[in-house]
């Protein structure tokens, strides 16, 4: 016997969070990723809250409005978007010190970037010290297995992927369906037979091609879309303490397209963190380093 919400079990979801539970906090149904020619440049959040007004809980009525944050925007802009944070979190160290010429590693900074936490929303956005400007933003998928598991609210995002042009890459089909060409050339390998699935290889356009990668998206499918890695992940082991463990073992970190995906040892993603474009002024101080 099956339980499930809606008229079909293969289409079901989980249905949407009743207004008693929303206990004035705003929950994001979606956040899509937004692109421009160079990476990501920001994010678009459709937010659900509760209808404010006179009345009973039982007379509100949901509410649903969009927001937009970029990159660059001040602190006081995301506060006028997306409401107070549930924590500000100061980084206590900056563990990229560690590259920089010998004589800045010993100099203490006098202040500290800091991330805004947005735990219903599944976002976290960190903030420059000195611009007090957003230089972050931090997705969390919330998968079981994690060490951040249940602290925040499920990232519903969708990030378009941008694929190299001329890339040749595999899907698979169900029986008797047609994928879609859009503009390029497509080969279908016969099936093994009747009912079973069939690899179909795409091969893109001069226009290139664009895909779209969720919170339910494996590492391997990304893999089979942009390429493997030439590098080696970074292999991220969090514990509270020195003298603790991590009972939920180390995750690896990749990085793509001004984005780093943290994957998890079942190759769920479980959080990914996108960047910002450099400043101007960093490759000119870059530059007249001796």
């Amino acid at each position: 016997m099956y339980i499930y919400s809606g008229n079909s079990l293969q289409d079901t979801k989980a249905p949407v969070m009743p207004l008693s539970c929303f206990l004035g906090n705003v929950y994001a149904e979606s956040v899509d990723v937004l692109r421009d020619g160079t990476g990501p440049s920001g994010l678009r959040l459709r937010l659900l809250a509760a209808g404010c007004g006179p009345g009973l809980l039982a007379d509100a009525k949901m509410r649903v409005f969009e927001r937009s944050v970029y990159f660059g925007d001040s602190c006081q802009d995301v506060l006028s978007m997306l409401g107070s944070p549930h924590k500000i979190f100061y980084k206590s160290e900056d563990k990229m010190k560690i590259h920089s010429p010998s004589p800045h590693k010993q100099v203490p900074s006098k202040c500290n970037d800091y991330f805004f936490n947005y735990f219903t929303l599944g976002v976290d956005i960190l903030f420059d010290a000195n611009t007090h400007k957003v230089k972050k933003f931090v997705l969390h998928t919330n998968y079981p297995g994690h060490y951040n598991f249940n602290i925040y609210h499920r990232c519903e995002f969708k990030i378009p992927l941008a694929i190299k042009k001329g890339t040749l890459k595999q899907s698979i089909f169900p029986p008797y369906s047609s994928p879609s060409t859009k503009g390029g050339q497509v080969w279908i390998l016969p099936s093994a037979g009747p009912g079973t699935n069939h690899s179909v290889f795409f091969s893109e356009n001069a226009d290139g091609q664009t895909e779209t990668c969720t919170t339910y998206s494996k590492w391997d499918n990304i893999q089979e879309l942009l390429g493997h890695p030439v590098e080696k992940p970074v292999v991220l082991h969090r514990s509270s303490s020195p003298n603790n463990t991590n009972p939920f073992g180390s995750t690896f970190c990749f990085g793509l397209q001004r984005m780093i995906f943290e994957v998890m040892q079942n190759n769920h993603i479980a959080s990914v963190t996108l960047y910002g474009p450099p400043r101007p002024g960093a490759h000119l101080k870059t530059a007249e380093l001796p």
